[in-house]
């Protein structure tokens, strides 16, 4: 079953409502959120759990308050409520009910009655989409690349043409709320062992950087890794070998129009947020000198089909943001081999001694 849910209610779609879950072996656990732009309606999210075995569940639930200016959840016991009295109504009755395509809520509380909220997969029925340039040679990327390398756009290679997904995302997992309150701290207990530097996780700052560091040692994020250089992209695109290929293969290289993208759309610090958004995140490199070698900018996101998103934010508003490059397998050790030369290699991208033997296996046994 799809993970993330989505509908969009009331007179001019001034209402959302959105389900994010977790799958495990018996159950599927998560968060569903409901905010709205209209005077007097309730913006509240709240956790809940449900059997694989049964479709239907009901039951009361303590309601956490969204402040709808800051995006963010609150405490109740420092919400201003939006209703003319001041009060926050803390306790609800749900109905929660999954059908094959369709989740259906139903949430009443003593001032408001979110009435059979029906929620389908937000996500497109396309699992690879098509890319804007497909490319037979190296040489037609880099004349490709040339065309709009003036701009100030990064970049994201990846081994396969798959739809942009969050180590987070790709783990089954979507409800960022469990993994803020439980799996950052437990992580940050471990590594701080290991690292020189205390990371202060109620410093935004310093929990940017924290969250960046696990990125780059392979621990899963909201955050998908970006460099300004096409080049460095297409070093990650092709790094990986395959055990085996069949002609016609290939990988995928994104380029996207940050710029254009902050400035018409606000942008969020932080995963945990009631409305769903991209944006750009730029980590001090605290520890973490991987993220200066490869010109890494990061992008958070609460969303798991990234992909579907922009083209959707693309269509409402006749704009392009994202373009998708396909290069054939093939040509990875051409490829690999020029990227060599310009310097582009894993000891230079890779700080270490895990980068410095890669790069020797490469140059001793080939790509």
């Amino acid at each position: 079953m799809w993970l993330q849910w989505n509908a969009e209610l009331g007179e001019n779609l001034s209402q959302t409502a959105r389900m994010d879950l977790d799958e495990h072996s018996e159950y599927f656990s998560g968060l569903f959120w409901h905010t709205s732009s209209v005077d007097g309606h309730l913006n509240f999210a709240f956790p809940f759990k449900i059997d694989k075995s049964i479709n239907t569940l009901i039951f009361d639930v303590d309601l956490l308050p969204i402040n709808f200016r800051e995006q963010t959840l609150q405490y109740v016991d420092s919400f201003t409520g939006t209703f003319p009295d001041g009060t926050q109504p803390i306790r609800a009755n749900v109905k929660v009910s999954i059908r094959k395509n369709t989740i259906t809520v139903d949430v009443k509380t003593p001032v408001f009655h979110l009435r059979r909220a029906c929620l389908t997969p937000y996500k497109s029925d396309v699992a690879v989409s098509a890319p804007d340039f497909p490319i037979n040679t190296w040489e037609e990327f880099k004349v490709a690349i040339a065309t709009i390398a003036a701009k100030e756009y990064i970049y994201r290679g990846q081994p396969h043409p798959y739809k942009l997904t969050t180590s987070f995302h790709r783990t089954n997992r979507n409800d960022l709320h469990h993994y803020i309150m439980h799996d950052i701290p437990n992580a940050h207990g471990e590594i701080s062992a290991q690292t020189k530097h205390f990371f202060d996780l109620r410093n935004s700052i310093e929990n940017a950087a924290f969250w960046s560091l696990l990125q780059h040692h392979g621990y899963p994020t909201p955050l998908l890794d970006w460099t300004r250089s096409p080049y460095i992209a297409a070093f990650f695109a092709f790094r990986t070998k395959r055990k085996q290929f069949k002609f016609g293969d290939t990988v995928r290289i994104f380029a996207f129009d940050h710029v254009n993208w902050e400035r018409l759309f606000k942008q969020l610090k932080f995963s945990w947020a009631a409305g769903y958004h991209f944006s750009t995140l730029r980590p001090v490199a605290i520890e973490n000198n991987r993220a200066i070698a490869q010109q890494a900018i990061s992008t958070v996101t609460n969303i798991n089909d990234i992909e579907h998103h922009i083209r959707k934010i693309e269509k409402l508003n006749g704009l392009k943001f994202l373009w998708t490059f396909d290069i054939l397998y093939s040509e990875r050790t051409k490829i690999l081999s020029d990227l060599n030369h310009m310097g582009i290699t894993a000891g230079s991208l890779l700080p270490g001694l895990d980068g410095a033997c890669e790069d020797l296996k490469n140059r001793n046994f080939g790509f």
